[in-house]
């Protein structure tokens, strides 16, 4: 699984692993535990960035391995991301997506933010 903390080099020792902290989200309905990926829009952003860019993962399997196969959600993001600027496709590898400084500088903002809270 992708992790912008690791990813992009901010120490998570200090972060909350207990699944019954309230920093973890859970699905009232089935009450599952959710990853952290899911606990804001741009936490999921950031996830779908890390996994695009570092990982080299398709949107095909973000969505399966992350999202619950929800393929609309995920390229929704894509495509957010790559209008403002976030990441953009290798021009030699249409398979492979760039994140620009713009995009990474916002990842370790939305992480540490989320690190903070």
């Amino acid at each position: 699984m992708c992790n912008p903390l690791i990813e992009y080099g901010i120490d998570s020792s200090d972060m909350i692993k207990d699944p019954n902290s309230s920093r973890y989200v859970t699905d009232t309905q089935s009450n599952i535990t959710r990853k952290g990926c899911h606990e804001s829009a741009l936490m999921t952003a950031a996830h779908i960035l890390v996994c695009l860019t570092k990982e080299g993962k398709s949107h095909e399997e973000i969505a399966r391995e992350d999202f619950d196969n929800n393929l609309d959600m995920v390229s929704v993001w894509i495509n957010y991301m790559t209008a403002i600027n976030w990441i953009y496709k290798n021009t030699n590898d249409s398979n492979k997506w760039i994140a620009t400084d713009n995009g990474k500088n916002w990842v370790k903002k939305i992480v540490q933010y989320n690190k903070e809270r």
